[in-house]
Protein backbone atom coordinates (compact mmCIF):
# COMPACT_ATOMS: atom_id res chain seq x y z
CA UNK A 1 0.00 0.00 0.00
CA UNK A 2 1.42 3.37 -1.03
CA UNK A 3 0.54 6.41 1.05
CA UNK A 4 1.36 10.06 0.56
CA UNK A 5 1.84 12.01 3.77
CA UNK A 6 0.91 15.63 3.36
CA UNK A 7 1.62 18.34 5.88
CA UNK A 8 0.99 22.00 5.30
CA UNK A 9 1.16 25.13 7.40
CA UNK A 10 -1.68 27.60 7.50
CA UNK A 11 -3.00 30.39 9.66
CA UNK A 12 -6.23 31.97 10.81
CA UNK A 13 -6.47 35.69 11.58
CA UNK A 14 -9.34 37.42 13.31
CA UNK A 15 -10.14 40.54 15.31
CA UNK A 16 -12.23 40.74 18.48
CA UNK A 17 -15.31 42.88 17.74
CA UNK A 18 -15.28 44.18 21.33
CA UNK A 19 -11.67 45.24 21.95
CA UNK A 20 -10.25 45.05 18.39
CA UNK A 21 -7.43 42.77 19.58
CA UNK A 22 -5.93 41.08 16.51
CA UNK A 23 -5.09 37.38 16.83
CA UNK A 24 -3.25 35.02 14.50
CA UNK A 25 -3.22 31.23 14.99
CA UNK A 26 -0.51 29.35 13.08
CA UNK A 27 -1.21 25.65 12.65
CA UNK A 28 -0.10 22.55 10.81
CA UNK A 29 -2.55 20.16 9.17
CA UNK A 30 -1.34 16.57 8.94
CA UNK A 31 -3.51 14.36 6.76
CA UNK A 32 -1.18 11.41 6.43
CA UNK A 33 -3.44 9.05 8.36
CA UNK A 34 -7.09 8.12 8.25
CA UNK A 35 -8.17 11.46 9.74
CA UNK A 36 -6.71 14.95 9.67
CA UNK A 37 -4.81 16.10 12.74
CA UNK A 38 -4.40 19.80 13.45
CA UNK A 39 -1.39 20.89 15.48
CA UNK A 40 -1.45 24.46 16.88
CA UNK A 41 2.01 25.90 16.26
CA UNK A 42 1.64 29.36 17.85
CA UNK A 43 -0.90 32.02 18.82
CA UNK A 44 0.04 35.67 18.43
CA UNK A 45 -1.89 38.70 19.64
CA UNK A 46 -1.39 42.36 18.95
Amino acid sequence: MNATIKKFHSFLEFECPGCQCKTRVNYLVDNGGKTEVIHIDSVQTE
